[in-house]
């Protein structure tokens, strides 16, 4: 999002602005001759109108040539007009602007004019990136091209917003842990985030906990004490259901073989989330760190690897030789795991 919004910004300073030449081509056009009487009569009365107009004070004669000169180009190229008080300060700020800012060099008209259209369309996308900001988290993506036009993707929940802002503020923190020597120096950034372990956990509703509980009470069983470690069958459990769709109302039995499969290939088994980092963050830890299957990393942190217990010893082998002979159990044996765990 902050990329995004750069890019507007900078579209709207160094791109789609407002039209009028500047000072220089003025003067080099204007200023350097002699009027005649009509003219001059028509100079005062233009002064007349811009002092009646724009500010109700007197202007000094530079002012007034200068303001009479922009009245002459804007008039003679821009819809044979006499323009309002509003359009005709709108239009002295944008010439101040190009004058300063955009190159100090002549426009041409066809440069004037494309200008202007630039402008007109620029403020169509400018309604809509208040439209976003104002309405909530809204995802929108520049195109290459001459106006680098903003189009709308669609409309974020505000679940997904804040998922985007807790990515961008933590990026930075986990390439600076990426960067640590050793996983002992890395702890002491694990302790900030262990806020957003409980956050994860909290938003998965009750009848899933409910068998987080039962597979753990397994593994308790049928483990030895040094395999009781919770944390990550909670997220292999959390992982499965998400991928039979999150689905409201599930079959226990369903859930349970499901994780159990699951257990019975460990070196098969790779997942993290993008909670609090983006999917490339996660591939570089994975990467740079040599992490092996099975990998469940951490959703709060990138550099921990929930099942990194696992692969101590022949630690897999008994997991997968205890959940082969869990699903023997008459309970289990004959269950079918469907799509979404729905009996």
């Amino acid at each position: 999002m902050k990329v995004y919004m750069c890019l507007v910004l900078l579209m709207v300073v160094g791109g789609a602005l407002s039209f009028a030449p500047r000072d220089d081509f003025l003067h080099d056009n204007f200023g350097k001759r002699n009027f005649s009487e009509g003219e001059s009569r028509e100079m005062a009365e233009r002064h007349d109108f811009l002092h009646d107009n724009l500010g109700k004070r007197n202007f000094s004669e530079g002012e007034s040539r200068e303001m009479a000169e922009r009245h002459d180009f804007l008039h003679d190229n821009f819809g044979k007009r006499n323009f309002s008080e509003g359009e005709s300060r709108e239009m002295a700020e944008r010439h101040d602007f190009l004058h300063d800012n955009l190159g100090k060099r002549n426009f041409s008209e066809g440069e004037s004019r494309e200008m202007a259209e630039r402008h007109a369309k620029m403020k169509v996308y400018m309604c809509l990136v208040l439209l976003m900001v104002v309405g909530g988290a809204l995802s929108f993506a520049p195109r290459d091209e001459s106006l680098q036009r903003v189009f709308v993707k669609r409309v974020l929940t505000e679940g997904e917003a804040q998922e985007m802002v807790e990515r961008a503020a933590h990026a930075d923190m986990f390439r600076a842990m990426l960067q640590l020597p050793n996983g002992y120096d890395r702890e002491f950034y694990s302790a900030s985030l262990a806020q957003h372990q409980l956050q994860f956990m909290e938003r998965i509703p009750g009848h899933v906990k409910a068998l987080i509980r039962l597979v753990k009470y397994l593994a308790y069983e049928c483990l030895p004490d040094k395999l009781h470690k919770s944390y990550p069958l909670e997220l292999i459990t959390v992982y499965r259901w998400e991928n039979a769709g999150k689905p409201q109302r599930i079959s226990k039995a369903q859930g349970l073989k499901d994780v159990l499969q699951v257990l019975t290939n460990l070196r098969g088994l790779r997942h993290y989330w993008t909670y609090l980092y983006y999917a490339a963050l996660a591939n570089q830890a994975i990467t740079q760190l040599g992490y092996i299957n099975p990998i469940v990393l951490d959703p709060a942190n990138p550099t921990n690897n929930a099942c990194w217990v696992y692969q101590k010893g022949n630690n897999i082998i008994m997991i997968e030789e205890a959940a082969r002979a869990t699903l023997k159990f008459n309970l289990l044996k004959d269950v079918v795991v469907s799509a979404n765990w729905k009996g």
